[in-house]
């Protein structure tokens, strides 16, 4: 499956923000600008190429581990380690899976792609 887009680093998914709550307001943080519409996106993209039957086999079989393979296709360089967080949380929601689960491996990587995208293999271990 493909996923369009520069994926945020590690380091720049959460931006620190008061929050509230009913004992009053307190200092947390909060996913930064632009990271939640990136993580919709690589779901809707998740969804559209796992089958329904598969992802109802990953939800019940716990004991499979799920090897993520990545090719990175970027517009700027980055930390490929650093970005399979904001994409395995996003693609671990979307099959209904825990990202504990996700033994990442990133293949590949190629800079200066106008309009960046990441190639993504699931398979079961």
């Amino acid at each position: 499956m493909s996923i369009p887009g520069q994926p945020p680093s590690v380091n720049h998914l959460y931006k620190p923000a008061i929050r509230e709550s009913a004992k009053g307001s307190y200092r947390g943080f909060v996913k930064a600008d632009g990271v939640e519409d990136y993580q919709t996106v690589a779901g809707l993209c998740v969804k559209m190429a796992i089958p329904k039957l598969w992802k109802g086999f990953l939800q019940h079989d716990h004991s499979s581990q799920i090897r993520m393979t990545y090719w990175f296709h970027l517009a700027d360089d980055i930390d490929c380690s650093n970005a399979f967080k904001a994409i395995e949380d996003a693609i671990a929601r979307a099959m209904g899976v825990n990202d504990k689960r996700f033994l990442p491996c990133a293949a590949g990587k190629d800079l200066g792609n106008r309009e960046p995208w990441i190639d993504v293999e699931v398979s079961l271990e």
